[in-house]
């Protein structure tokens, strides 16, 4: 793939009256022979007869050694030497006579090891048209004269091959390995490999081979360091073998400390191996302001650099340039950082104020394992000359919050109260609580304790400030504990506040507060401002990442009803997230991304985003967000039809420790996962007493989602009239249409739905839009207007068709005159399921009689004969015209495993998953 320009190129070139010939040139590793091989398969089956020659070292030191075999018997003599002229007329008529009618194709991989004569007859092949060349040629070798010239005269077209963009690796790792891969490891895939094919291939086989590129949930992912593989390390070391000397004490430093300064390398090596290196394309020299830096020309050098070089090499050349950089002054920014790392390195042990200035700059750069190791060796430093805790109260900071960031809240958490009972200056006092304040909130799911540490805290300073800082922490604490009501009660305590740290923490509370409370349009707002205000506060500690803001501009914009907003939003987030390697960012982003594509009507989409996440909290231990992840996923995996994955989903959210946040967003999850295994009245129960919860916390967008949800269910009766209540009292688009649903439904109005699926359709809710115009369907059926009930039927279809396999109860249409009615819908899913007509009975509490009374009227409006095709009838009727015939969600098992079983939504036979490589590109992340 990737090379569909070059393909055609070779096509015209080859059936054109004016070219002889193609000649591939690139680096090592870009695919040359691949192309090469295609273009070559791609002229046999024109029907050109294809002649295959390779060279190579060895043969380049025997006459003729590349072509030989492809010489008639006595052309050339013992020698491998022609007899000119009649020798070389013999051996052009021998290659013309080989293609019949047309001129054979001739490739030759790795023309710049062809021996002169080899090159020679090559050359008069090519003036004689008896062949039509593919060569391929690398572009950092000579090639003889006489071939170069056969593409300066235009004979030859020349095509040259450049490494894979970042995207079009992406898209390649994605068709190999069968399913999408995670943003990280495709970002380290790239960084290591730079887009040649050759690298990225080895270390993709490499990372399968030792069992760190892994699936979960269909998301392909590393749970390890890149590593080179044998071949790898052999082909990077023939590259490196010809340097010698000084040249080689060049590359080594520049694969422990690059980027180096050009001056500090000649320093180290001499002019002449500095500049002998560029020219042989080793190193690269890049200009940044009036400074010249070197850098290795590839990644991968470095690697082998590293692995092949003695330690006490190592230890010397860290030491020597720690120094040199000292010596200068250490003024660049990163200084302090990169000769914090080479001192620890080399010796071990450093200055502690130099490796504390090194982890807050880690810190900034949300390096959080370099941070980690640089406050450890710093607090070990302060240990053993007995400082006071004051003087290592920053280095216990850095520490905890590291700690936090990496998923090891307990640790952090031990680290964080031993640094605030030995603190006195306030200002250390305050950062430290703010820092244990988050840590206890995100890490250890403890907002009570928190609330009250904070509140100690704050009854102890003096500071008007720092108590105005901790009092927005607490407010935060709130909204985590879920009672945004109280929260946003506390920020109103803030207002006004000038100092730009504080108005920082106030946004993280009030954005999601408001959110929560129905007032979206105000927390987009608010979460705006507070991001643009953290931009201006900069480097600082104790403070979320400025991606926080988004992730609750994200989640304000989606419950507003700007879902491509959102999405926009939240993929930006991801990227920024995956770039600074911020775990916990990537989990909140891909959640969110996963949410929007749910409320979107995206399944599959959902699904696979949910499985990301999923990996990710299982590798970082954040419990508060996996419970979203997982009620998220049951409803993912019950729309695609796959009760096991949604069964299994909720078990795993029930083992985990309850987390206070969005509460009540958690039980959605278990209200889907009962409507896949046909169980709609438990699910009702369940969405209900959710939102009756959701109303006496102030959770007021929430409260919405369950009862739409509900009304989608069959209680529409029942809830409509709040809907409107909260729809009245909210903000965005997504509160009026859940109300006119709701109507619509409740009093079988057709156009009311009809309204309802222009309002989804119109925010991008492409499912509820497919629902609400089936239900418009039935509703003028009911009102004995059949064109107008096909019309809206062929509508829906259209919309679900956009919802990668989505089958919901609401999508349930019938082709009878007469439609069912939501309780024999109900009845006869649930007897399409095999329950007998006492277990429905116990379900939904009635009689047998009853339930047998439904089913013979469901019957009758089907023309069908009873339970035996009952299930084929409603299967058929399912509202998904593209039926998904390709692989179901994997399942997330407890041990965060994956499994691959799956049944249809409806009744029926299990859907089989298929192999990965026959995913079909509904399923696929979106790109």
């Amino acid at each position: 793939m990737g090379r569909h320009d070059e393909r055609e190129l070779f096509t015209a070139a080859l059936t054109g009256a004016g070219w002889r010939g193609m000649l591939v040139c690139g680096p090592a590793g870009v695919g040359k022979t691949r192309l090469a091989d295609e273009c070559t398969a791609a002229a046999e089956a024109a029907g050109r007869v294809t002649i295959r020659a390779k060279g190579s070292a060895t043969a380049s030191a025997v006459p003729l050694g590349a072509l030989a075999h492809l010489l008639p018997t006595g052309v050339a003599d013992g020698r491998r030497q022609l007899d000119p002229p009649a020798g070389w007329a013999s051996a052009v008529e021998a290659f013309r006579s080989r293609g019949n009618d047309e001129r054979p194709v001739l490739l030759v991989d790795d023309l710049h090891f062809l021996d002169a004569a080899s090159a020679i007859l090559l050359a008069q092949l090519v003036e004689a048209n008896a062949v039509f060349l593919i060569g391929t040629v690398r572009s950092d070798r000579p090639l003889a004269d006489v071939l170069a010239g056969l593409w300066s005269s235009e004979q030859v077209l020349r095509v040259d091959l450049t490494d894979f963009s970042r995207d079009a690796m992406d898209t390649l790792l994605h068709m190999v390995l069968g399913g999408p891969v995670d943003a990280s490891t495709a970002a380290d895939i790239w960084s290591v490999a730079l887009g040649n094919m050759l690298f990225s291939r080895e270390l993709v086989l490499g990372a399968q081979a030792s069992g760190t590129l892994v699936q979960h949930g269909g998301v392909w992912r590393l749970t390890g360091p890149l590593t080179s593989t044998t071949r790898l390390a052999e082909l990077i070391g023939s590259r490196l073998d010809g340097v010698a000397g000084s040249a080689v004490t060049a590359l080594e430093l520049l694969a422990l400390a690059e980027p180096v300064g050009v001056s500090d390398l000649e320093e180290e090596a001499g002019a002449a191996d500095v500049e002998a290196l560029e020219r042989t394309g080793l190193l690269v020299v890049r200009v940044d302001g009036r400074r010249h830096e070197a850098v290795l020309a590839h990644p991968l050098y470095g690697e082998v650099l590293r692995d092949r070089m003695p330690r006490l090499t190592r230890r010397r050349l860290l030491r020597r340039h720690a120094e040199r950089v000292e010596r200068y002054g250490a003024r660049r920014g990163q200084d302090p950082l990169r000769i914090a790392s080479w001192r620890l390195d080399a010796d071990g042990t450093a200055d502690p104020e130099l490796l504390v200035a090194g982890a807050r700059l880690a810190r900034f750069g949300h390096d959080f394992r370099q941070a980690e190791r640089l406050a450890r060796a710093a607090l070990l430093e302060h240990g053993e000359r007995v400082g006071p805790i004051e003087a290592q109260a920053q280095a216990y900071l850095l520490l905890g919050e590291a700690l936090s960031e990496l998923g090891s809240a307990a640790e952090a958490e031990t680290v964080l109260a031993a640094a605030q009972s030995g603190v006195v200056a306030e200002r250390d006092v305050v950062r430290v609580v703010a820092a244990r304040t988050q840590n206890l909130l995100t890490g250890l799911l403890r907002p009570a304790v928190a609330i009250e540490v904070n509140r100690a805290a704050r009854c102890g300073l003096r500071d008007a400030a720092g108590r105005a800082e901790l009092l927005a922490g607490e407010a935060r604490a709130l909204v985590t504990a879920g009672r945004p009501g109280e929260a946003l009660r506390v920020v109103e305590l803030l207002a006004g506040d000038a100092e730009p740290r504080t108005r920082v923490l106030r946004a993280l509370a009030e954005a999601p507060a408001l959110a929560m409370t129905g007032r979206c349009e105000q927390a987009v707002a608010v979460a705006g401002r507070g991001f643009a205000d953290h931009a201006e506060l900069g480097d600082d500690v104790a403070i979320p990442h400025p991606g926080t803001h988004l992730v609750c501009q994200v989640y304000a914009l989606a419950e507003s009803g700007r879902l491509a907003e959102a999405t926009e939003v939240a993929r930006t987030g991801y990227e920024l997230a995956t770039r600074d390697r911020s775990p916990i960012g990537r989990i909140w982003f891909a959640l969110n991304r996963g949410r929007c594509a749910l409320l979107a009507g995206g399944a599959a989409t959902a699904w696979r985003w949910f499985a990301e996440a999923d990996a990710l909290c299982c590798d970082h231990p954040f419990v508060g967000p996996r419970r979203l992840v997982l009620a998220g996923a049951a409803v993912a995996a019950a729309w695609l039809g796959d009760e096991p994955a949604a069964r299994a989903a909720v078990d795993d959210l029930d083992a985990l420790e309850f987390a206070g946040h969005l509460a009540v967003d958690q039980e959605i999850g278990r209200a889907w996962a009962a409507v896949a295994r046909g169980d709609l009245a438990q699910a009702r129960r369940v969405l209900l007493a959710a939102a009756d919860r959701a109303a006496g916390t102030g959770h007021h967008t929430s409260e919405a989602w369950l009862l739409h949800d509900a009304a989608r269910l069959g209680d529409a009766a029942r809830v409509h009239g709040r809907l409107r209540e909260l729809a009245d009292g909210g903000e965005g688009a997504f509160g009026p249409a859940y109300a006119v649903h709701a109507r619509g439904a409740a009093t079988h109005d057709p156009a009311l739905l009809t309204e309802a699926a222009d309002r989804f359709e119109a925010i991008g809710a492409l499912l509820y839009a497919a629902e609400a115009a089936t239900a418009a369907s039935h509703a003028y059926l009911r009102l004995g207007e059949p064109r107008a009930a096909v019309a809206n039927r062929a509508r829906a279809a259209l919309l679900a068709g956009r919802c990668e396999g989505a089958r919901t109860p609401g999508l349930v249409a019938t082709l009878a005159v007469e439609p069912l009615t939501p309780r024999e819908r109900e009845i006869a899913m649930l007897a399409s399921r095999g329950q007998s007509s006492r277990q429905i009975a116990g379900h939904l509490f009635v009689s047998t009689r009853t339930v047998d009374n439904h089913l013979r009227n469901v019957y009758g409006k089907l023309g069908i004969a009873g339970r035996r095709e009952l299930a084929a009838e409603l299967g058929r009727t399912a509202g998904n015209p593209g039926a998904d015939d390709g692989q179901p969600p994997a399942v997330i098992s407890s041990a965060g495993s994956i499994a691959g079983s799956a049944a249809g939504f409806v009744a029926g036979p299990p859907v089989t998953a298929s192999a990965p490589r026959r995913r079909r590109p509904s399923t696929a992340p979106p790109r």
